[in-house]
């Protein structure tokens, strides 16, 4: 996907290079933001946002990475970003147990290093210096080379060692002197990926310049083609998936996203030791290769002065202005069919931004009720995808409120295409739900729904519809179970 945006860049008069760099700098930022949101809190009231509405938020960041991941629905929105949550759990419980299996091997020190309150993202692994000889198998180049470090115990430098040595209590009777030796990160999806080898300062920085280079001498340079030179890169993916095999971490968006979790949670970590955090935070800075980028500390400075210019506009009133009349456009927009929407937004575009389409005031009233409208919608969507009964998976006091809710706000809907999805969901919800007291609350609302063609008609048929007890409602839409 990345090779497709970069074409996209070339194609517009800007060079390769600054488009793949650009790309990584967004890529990193977006990995940013949704580690903070991973510990954001959650409530159910309007404190913070749900868990649900922050798995949505999660998942649309996460949707932003791949070429066409801004097309998946709300409804999968939800579950992409539940899922992705379970997925990077399962994984780094299984490079824990491969780093730890491999450090016992090896004879090395394993320990977890929490940053930033992430307790299993992160492992550093430690050389014994007041050890002489290694207590296991010193002919096991495979898990070095897993390990992506040199063999430690022959190792000359370590023996005349001139770098930091730490003190470290790994339990209760005793502690010893250890040297550091490497930081891993365990959110890589193949294996334990190194972030920092505290020997060699710019081992993984000319993993990476070399890496890149080839990518950019392929396509840049010599200008091979998918298409006309499709052998080629037959080779290179079965090249690729032989190095992978091997323990090479090719995938260059995974080790960017793990590397801006890595920079980020070390900057606002405050519980390290601060000698290491200040070798480990040198060392980082060299294995940085993108221009675009800057320093933690110095986006921290960007993020505040936007901060203040914020406020800045919320005295002035230009923040008002803006809010006004992004209101103003989603009121327009609201039960549009899909090809109004695109022609507008296509229209938009034609005209480079002169044709906005906007509604003539923002109500604040109406827009409220068509954002909870379409929040109802999106809610009970939500529980009859599954086709399951909805009361299984969802409390039922909250299915039904948000039943009674969406009847309420229905009245005043004047849109064909927002009345017909209301009652296509009410009618697939009554038909999926057990309980009946649901299944006439449903029946009772789509009642109101069906005989009122305008909100000026919504009054009379609500009183219609509320006169009859949910025995009757039920049985005035379902005749044949009559006795």
């Amino acid at each position: 996907m990345d090779r497709v945006r970069s074409a996209f860049y070339s194609g517009t008069g800007v060079t390769r290079e600054y488009g793949s760099n650009n790309l990584a700098s967004e890529r990193l930022h977006l990995e940013e933001a949704i580690s903070y949101l991973r510990q954001a809190p959650v409530s159910n009231d309007a404190r913070a946002l749900a868990q649900s509405q922050l798995n949505t938020v999660i998942a649309r960041l996460e949707l932003r990475k791949p070429l066409l991941g801004g097309l998946t629905g709300a409804s999968q929105a939800k579950t992409v970003g539940m899922q992705s949550g379970f997925e990077q759990e399962r994984i780094r419980i299984r490079n824990l147990e491969l780093l730890r299996q491999w450090a016992e091997k090896t004879g090395l020190i394993f320990e977890p290093l929490r940053l930033n309150g992430n307790q299993e993202h992160y492992v550093i692994l430690w050389f014994p210096q007041n050890k002489s000889a290694d207590p296991g198998d010193t002919s096991q180049r495979a898990i070095w080379k897993l390990l992506g470090i040199s063999p430690a115990w022959n190792d000359d430098r370590l023996k005349n060692w001139t770098g930091p040595v730490y003190e470290r209590a790994f339990n209760q009777n005793d502690s010893a002197r250890v040297i550091p030796l490497a930081v891993y990160s365990l959110d890589y999806p193949k294996r334990p990926l190194m972030l920092i080898d505290f020997r060699h300062k710019l081992s993984r920085r000319q993993r990476e310049v070399a890496q890149r280079s080839i990518t950019e001498l392929i396509s840049g340079v010599v200008g091979i083609s998918h298409f006309a030179d499709w052998y080629f890169y037959i080779g290179l993916d079965f090249h690729r998936f032989v190095m992978a095999r091997h323990g090479t971490a090719l995938d260059e968006g995974a080790r960017l996203d793990c590397y801006s979790d890595f920079r980020m949670d070390l900057a606002l970590d405050q519980r390290i030791d601060p000698a290491l955090k200040k070798d480990t935070q040198n060392r980082l800075r060299w294995l940085a290769v993108n221009p675009l980028d800057a320093a933690p500390q110095h986006e921290i400075q960007h993020a505040i002065a936007g901060y203040k210019l914020l406020e800045q506009d919320a005295k002035t009133g230009q923040l008002m202005r803006r809010i006004e009349q992004e209101r103003r456009f989603e009121l327009s927009s609201f039960g549009e069919s899909k090809k109004t929407k695109l022609e507008r937004s296509m229209l938009h575009v034609a005209t480079l931004g002169l044709y906005t389409p906007q509604a003539k005031t923002a109500n604040t009233f109406m827009l409220d009720r068509e954002r909870r409208v379409a929040y109802q919608l999106t809610l009970l969507d939500s529980l009859v995808q599954a086709g399951t009964p909805p009361e299984t998976a969802y409390d039922s006091r909250n299915i039904k409120s948000s039943v009674l809710e969406l009847g309420g706000l229905m009245s005043s809907i004047a849109s064909p295409d927002v009345r017909s999805h209301a009652e296509a969901t009410l009618e697939r919800l009554r038909s999926l739900t057990r309980q009946v007291e649901l299944q006439a609350d449903c029946t009772r609302v789509l009642l109101a729904m069906k005989h009122t063609d305008s909100p000026a008609e919504s009054k009379a048929a609500r009183v219609a519809a509320s006169s009859l007890s949910r025995t009757e409602a039920f049985s005035y839409l379902h005749p044949e179970r009559k006795k």
